[in-house]
């Protein structure tokens, strides 16, 4: 009460850290009985004691108060964190501030807190960090928090010594990337400073597989791993804001009616999601879209080729996505209104123009996720499987034949990662030299996890090498489930009719044609040719199929091949 009527703003501003709501909604599960940790509850509701005693601290009023430490390390939320000696892993001590300086209390006598000044830092301090970006005019500054135990929001987390050189890393990123969004739209950069106030470091990932979460207990916290660029710095942003933002909708108004439980492919995510997680991906990368459109106008060169192909995977996979949703019931009209706006406007985005190849690069990884997903986690009915296999056997004219029932969705808990593909190809436009020595060495899946050479082969439009690579793999005892589809995306575009229909017939029906090659495998003996019976496959009639969308790009624009042009269509 003495700080807030001292100094209410930086009262309030501590109390909205996202480390504090995290902490509010784990406190109550915990007090309620719907949550059991090993952590002492003390441990968890002293946490209020921390956010007084910093809130003490900064406003500079005198104070006594027993305060938590976890292993033995005091952690005041905004001004840093030390480690005690001689605590255990769960314990306590007394925070005492005279106005001027603070202290900790131990057995062994007195240990001084960091000061307003950094210089009066004691050995073993270490300060908050913030994070400060201003270009033409606009500024703003985040939280960069390795220590705060509510951080990563589900699982309380110790603290992390990122070092001085991986700060400064940050630091420099943040500056380009503030500086990215302000030359982009300085509305857009107003909203990512509004909605940003935590960001949460996580190492480096793999390149173009940045990782990034927020949640809904923590408004304005955002954990990421170490950017690649500026410009992806940014777009993670502005993911993770629209995220923000639709979250504030939801706690105001019902997009959907009751949980909206109901599986549907979402063209970003590797597992099925239920609506709402559906609706949430739509809006963020409806976000991403936007901000490829924006870089686009604007790049030239390699920086022109990524924002292009970007842009036209993105806008297609949210029209994509859209439009499943739009024919949904489960929406209520207010959800169906909110999702009309953003397909009107991703529609108009559809009509500029892209540059073919770059929108056949986008189809090609696109077509790639969606049949992925569906060998993974669709499941053929079995007396179709059957009656197919016997057909196939006999020689049976598959256009005598019913169409199959639809497939049913299982998922599949171990899916591996389906966007190979795009990886590969931000290589192929980002670093053409990186990719060729990536090719040189022979070790691809050192690089990109999950990717062979064939996939290198596919993504640099060599499509007659990818199929002969692909159809080896499928010779072998455990092939991976996407040699099937990436073989269908070689096979596609070949203007042999025959390879073309078995091509298609892969990405469209690819549980269909793995599960009847199982199923003649096990009736003769002897394994199917793979493009003979996705050919026959093919000519079946179509049914009503459970994954719907029209795919990249509204262009339809074919995968490039070989000698396709690369110039960028403004």
């Amino acid at each position: 009460m003495e700080a807030e009527r001292v100094a209410p703003v930086m009262v309030t501003a501590i109390l909205d850290l996202p480390s504090v709501g995290a902490w509010v909604a784990r406190a109550l599960r915990r007090t309620r009985g719907l949550l059991y940790d090993e952590i002492p509850l003390w441990v968890d509701l002293g946490y209020l004691h921390l956010l007084a005693a910093a809130a003490g601290i900064r406003c500079g009023i005198r104070f006594r108060l027993d305060v938590p430490l976890r292993h033995g390390r005091l952690h005041i939320p905004t001004l840093g964190s030390v480690t005690l000696p001689g605590s255990g892993i769960w314990g306590s001590t007394t925070v005492i501030s005279d106005g001027r300086s603070a202290h900790a209390l131990l057995p062994v006598g007195k240990i001084r807190l960091a000061g307003r000044d950094p210089a009066d830092d004691p050995p073993g301090w270490r300060r908050a960090t913030c994070l400060e970006a201003r270009h033409r005019g606009a500024a703003t500054t985040v939280h960069l928090d390795s220590s705060d135990p509510y951080r990563m929001v589900e699982t309380p987390a110790l603290p992390e010594n990122i070092g001085i050189p991986v700060q400064r890393h940050w630091e420099s990123l943040f500056q380009e990337a503030w500086a990215e969004l302000v030359e982009q739209d300085s509305e857009v950069a107003r909203c990512v400073a509004e909605c940003t106030l935590t960001l949460v470091p996580l190492p480096r990932a793999e390149r173009f597989r940045e990782r990034s979460a927020s949640f809904g207990d923590s408004f304005g916290g955002v954990i990421l791993s170490l950017p690649d660029s500026p410009e992806r710095f940014a777009m993670t942003l502005v993911h993770e804001m629209q995220h923000a933002k639709l979250g504030i909708l939801l706690h105001l108004f019902s997009f959907l009616r009751g949980e909206g439980s109901v599986l549907a492919y979402a063209p970003w995510r590797d597992d099925p999601r239920p609506l709402q997680g559906l609706l949430q991906g739509i809006y963020a990368f409806f976000g991403v879209a936007g901000f490829w459109r924006r870089r686009f106008a604007a790049a030239k060169g390699e920086e022109a080729a990524l924002a292009g192909f970007e842009f036209a995977l993105w806008r297609g996979k949210v029209s994509e996505a859209a439009a499943y949703a739009r024919s949904r019931q489960e929406f209520t009209a207010l959800g169906h209104r909110f999702l009309t706006g953003i397909a009107t406007t991703v529609t108009a985005w559809s009509a500029e123009p892209v540059s073919p190849y770059y929108a056949g690069l986008a189809n090609l990884a696109a077509a790639d996720h969606r049949a992925g997903w569906r060998v993974h986690h669709l499941i053929p009915p079995p007396a179709d499987v059957a009656s197919l296999s016997r057909a196939w056997i006999a020689g049976t004219d598959p256009r005598e034949l019913r169409a199959p029932g639809r497939s049913a969705l299982v998922p599949d808990g171990k899916v591996p990662d389906l966007d190979t593909l795009v990886v590969l190809v931000r290589y192929w436009l980002a670093d053409r030299e990186l990719f060729r020595q990536i090719e040189r060495n022979g070790q691809v899946g050192s690089v990109v996890t999950g990717a062979t050479a064939a996939d290198l082969h596919l993504v640099a439009g060599r499509h007659d090498e990818a199929a002969r690579a692909y159809l080896d793999e499928l010779g072998e005892p455990s092939p991976r489930l996407t040699a099937w589809t990436r073989l269908g995306s070689a096979l596609a575009t070949s203007p042999d009719r025959q390879m073309a229909a078995a091509g298609r017939a892969l990405l469209t029906r690819p549980e269909l044609v793995r599960t009847v090659a199982r199923a003649v495998e096990v009736d003769t003996g002897r394994r199917p040719a793979p493009v003979d019976l996705a050919g026959w496959l093919g000519e079946l009639p179509p049914n009503e199929d459970p994954v719907r969308g029209a795919g990249a790009d509204t262009s339809s624009a074919p995968a490039p091949r070989p000698g396709d042009s690369q110039e960028a269509v403004h």
